[in-house]
């Protein structure tokens, strides 16, 4: 178990550092969803962008054949969401029966083949950025340690896009 720990962590600071090492959000968007999936041992994530203005997410990256997909989708301000519901609640929700969750969106989920899905908010102090959402294309049951590992991943990743975001505002 330490040495799996070792490993997540490892992995976790060289995602961090790719982050910061990034000179645009565009090519974050694309690397980071691939690599959150395989550090959380998932099949697909997802990346929401929390616009305040509108009280909706909107999609910014996905992996795997799905982010095309993921890109086009549009979220209504009333619509139930699970990015809203994980940044409402500040932490991590798992969702081990996707198709039957009122946190799902059913119109969106029928994009997608997953059976469970965690949302794992990313959230600076008072900045609600977004959020990451971990899926499953097989039913998936959500222990405490994951929940807590995926919970420090999102906000290690949250505090580097947040840096990264304000260095590039001040170089406009």
């Amino acid at each position: 178990e330490l040495r799996v720990r070792e490993r997540f962590l490892v992995r976790l600071n060289e995602i961090t550092a790719s982050i910061l090492g990034a000179e645009k959000m565009e090519e974050i968007y694309q690397k980071l969803p691939p690599s959150l999936a395989e550090l959380l041992g998932a099949d697909d994530c997802y990346l929401t962008r929390w616009d305040p203005m509108l009280n909706q997410p909107i999609s910014i990256g996905a992996s795997g054949a799905s982010t095309r997909t993921c890109l086009e989708i549009k979220f209504d301000s009333d619509e139930a969401n699970l990015s809203r519901a994980a940044l409402e609640a500040g932490h991590a929700i798992g969702v081990e029966n996707a198709e039957t969750s009122p946190l799902m969106n059913p119109r969106v989920l029928a994009q997608y083949s997953c059976k469970s899905i965690l949302g794992i908010p990313l959230i600076v102090g008072n900045h609600r950025l977004g959020a990451a959402l971990i899926a499953y294309k097989n039913h998936h049951v959500f222990d405490s340690d994951e929940i807590r590992l995926a919970e420090q991943a999102g906000n290690l990743v949250a505090l580097a896009l947040w840096d990264i975001q304000q260095d590039i505002e001040l170089e406009r």
